[in-house]
């Protein structure tokens, strides 16, 4: 019998750390890029219990995978949640979807048509809807016709330090939506995020969320969320 997502990514994890163990090699298995210190544990102890996938439209018992077809190498490719906003701020769900719509606006990342929809979000346990709402929208800097950078946000998680949304940014190239990277969608969208929008950058949480198997991958990403906040 197949395992749930969760479970399978909690037995994932498990097993990492085992093999993990006493080996000084893996400590780099899963490096964060430059300038990515980790979030500070009193800002992580706040957080919920983060899925790192992305949760698939149209099955919610499976993960999302790059428009569900596989890449030039046979693999498909998984989309991590390599993004996390706490909303300090909102003063209710409404007002939190309000506020992320707002701040990715006034960062260049407005919703934009020509994106699929309809994905979701796990935090402890539960299935969050994806932002923006709009039908077939992404959060993007450009016109999904040619290169851009987007993303879609799920949540908001009533946490203890406000609310929580997680995201999974990626880039993609022209008419057919190309995976470019990961890695570089979510540093760009965190720069103009801390730059244009008031949002200020806490940290890299790992999420151990990188893979690289013989079916799937991740791409180019690190296994890390860029943990921002909104005040």
């Amino acid at each position: 019998m197949a395992l749930p997502p969760p479970l399978l990514s909690s037995l994932r994890r498990a097993l990492l750390l085992a093999g993990c163990a006493g080996l000084a090699a893996c400590s780099s298995l899963h490096a964060p890029g430059p300038g990515c210190a980790a979030v500070a544990p009193s800002v992580a102890a706040t957080l919920p219990a983060i899925d790192g996938f992305m949760i698939d439209k149209d099955d919610p018992s499976q993960y999302a995978s790059w428009l569900g077809r596989k890449l030039a190498d046979g693999r498909l490719m998984r989309e991590p949640i390599n993004m996390i906003v706490i909303d300090a701020a909102a003063g209710n769900d409404e007002d939190a979807a309000r506020r992320l719509v707002d701040a990715f606006s006034r960062a260049g990342y407005a919703p934009r048509p020509g994106h699929s929809s309809g994905y979701s979000g796990r935090m402890d346990g539960k299935l969050y809807a994806q932002q923006p709402a709009l039908k077939d929208h992404a959060f993007s800097d450009y016109m999904w016709a040619f290169s851009n950078n987007h993303a879609r946000f799920f949540g908001p998680y009533p946490g203890a330090a406000g609310r929580v949304w997680i995201g999974a940014s990626s880039r993609e190239k022209g008419v057919a939506h190309d995976y470019v990277s990961f890695r570089q969608s979510r540093n760009s969208m965190q720069a103009a995020l801390v730059q244009h929008a008031g949002v200020r950058y806490l940290g890299c949480l790992g999420l151990d969320n990188r893979l690289d198997l013989a079916s799937e991958q991740t791409g180019d990403h690190d296994g890390y969320a860029s943990v921002l906040r909104m005040e």
